[in-house]
């Protein structure tokens, strides 16, 4: 005997849940889930630090031209090209897809001309972003373009770079405490004075510009003097040291003084108070 089953009724009818556009699980109302949305405000809230630290490699010089030849053939290269990259796609990246939001939305988009404030401007409006044609794109932008600039940055914190191997070119890395550094090519291996890396270094760079944040980092392992924010805006203030305008791109609108006269003046510094523990 044939059972038949009860057909539903018109109001029992279900209808199916939009899948996310990323892994295929639910997504009401939205082209990507909740979950791809939480990852997606988690990396964008990392932009600021990896801003930060983007920066800070800028200041490092990855490379100031190698020492083959005669000196002074080479022009330095004023900035780190790879972080300088990452921090350029950062911001422009963010800016064009919060830009995308923010005419689909029909609003403006009342952000800071920084990656931190395209980063910020998207989480403020993530319910927007779930809800984009192209949110799956733009959720694969970002966190590619986060993993590229945390790639840069993913030296140890504890190194500091010296300059290049003079044989094969390669950066040179070592500890705050170390007296040599070796390179570690393969079938290289030349070991270098760690001073005297550190001071052939500096003096290429005498003539750039630096924020007294950068600076506080970069002189007191050479001068042998504990240089601090503080220290630098003293002595500008004192005409000791030149001030010079912030950078047109520095959000925060920074002074910058140039390295040689904050250099000279730290060995100054050093040499003073040598005397007087020496008297």
């Amino acid at each position: 005997m044939m059972v038949r089953l009860p057909r539903p009724a018109p109001h029992e009818v279900t209808t199916r849940v939009p899948e996310c556009s990323i892994d295929g699980r639910p997504a009401s109302d939205a082209t990507i889930c909740r979950g791809c949305v939480d990852q997606l405000v988690g990396v964008l809230r990392t932009v600021p630090a990896l801003v930060d630290e983007l920066e800070v490699t800028l200041s490092r010089q990855a490379r100031v031209g190698t020492r083959n030849g005669p000196r002074g053939s080479e022009t330095p290269l004023p900035f780190h090209l790879r972080a300088s990259v990452d921090l350029e796609t950062l911001r422009d990246g963010l800016r064009l897809w919060a830009g995308a939001v923010a005419e689909r939305r029909g609003v403006a988009l009342d952000a800071p001309a920084t990656a931190g404030g395209y980063a910020a401007w998207l989480v403020r409006w993530s319910g927007e972003v779930a809800q984009h044609p192209d949110a799956a794109e733009l959720h694969g932008d970002v966190l590619s373009m986060a993993e590229a600039a945390r790639r840069t940055v993913d030296l140890p914190p504890t190194l500091h770079f010296v300059g290049p191997c003079d044989e094969c070119g390669a950066d040179l890395y070592c500890g705050a405490g170390a007296s040599t550094v070796a390179c570690r090519t393969e079938a290289c291996e030349r070991t270098y004075d760690v001073a005297a890396r550190r001071a052939w270094l500096l003096e290429a760079a005498v003539d750039q510009l630096r924020t007294a944040a950068e600076l506080s980092r970069e002189l007191p392992w050479i001068g042998g003097v504990v240089i601090d924010r503080k220290l630098i805006n003293q002595w500008a203030v004192r005409g000791k040291i030149e001030k010079f305008l912030p950078h047109p791109r520095d959000p925060m609108a920074r002074p910058r003084f140039r390295l040689g006269e904050v250099l000279e003046l730290a060995r100054a510094t050093a040499v003073e108070r040598a005397a007087k523990v020496a008297g």
